[in-house]
């Protein structure tokens, strides 16, 4: 058991939607086929890359698509997200875990960004 109440399939979820909002694609090739192994649908994750929303989504995974898309992109949730992903995460404590791990990944994905940390040689870029 982790540190953070949040399932990891939907932690890397929401650092994969801040890792897009700051092109960071050192925090993107980290996180992104941890995104599939934990169970995000590979059609999520190419959705969130390109900036589309996904078609389809579990409960769970729409809950925290639209908070985590919603707090990055407005810096703030409609009560209907905030509640939604409430709910999925059995309460405020889950909230409070979600968004300690997106601020880590925003101060991560921030640094590479600002640092244009490379790649491993033969990486792939995701978003040039």
């Amino acid at each position: 058991e982790g540190f953070s109440s949040v399932p990891p399939k939907l932690n890397e979820l929401a650092i994969l939607v801040v890792a897009k909002h700051w092109s960071a694609e050192y925090v993107w090739n980290a996180h992104h086929t941890a995104a599939v192994r934990n169970g995000i649908p590979a059609e999520v994750v190419e959705a969130v890359r390109t900036g589309k929303r996904p078609s389809t989504m579990e409960k769970d995974v729409e809950a925290i698509y639209n908070f985590a898309t919603e707090f990055i992109t407005n810096r703030e949730v409609t009560d209907a997200a905030l509640q939604a992903a409430r709910a999925v995460l059995g309460g405020d404590r889950g909230i409070v875990d979600l968004v300690g791990t997106m601020g880590l990944y925003q101060i991560a994905s921030m640094m590479v960004a600002l640092d244009q940390t490379p790649l491993a040689p033969g990486t792939k870029p995701y978003f040039h």
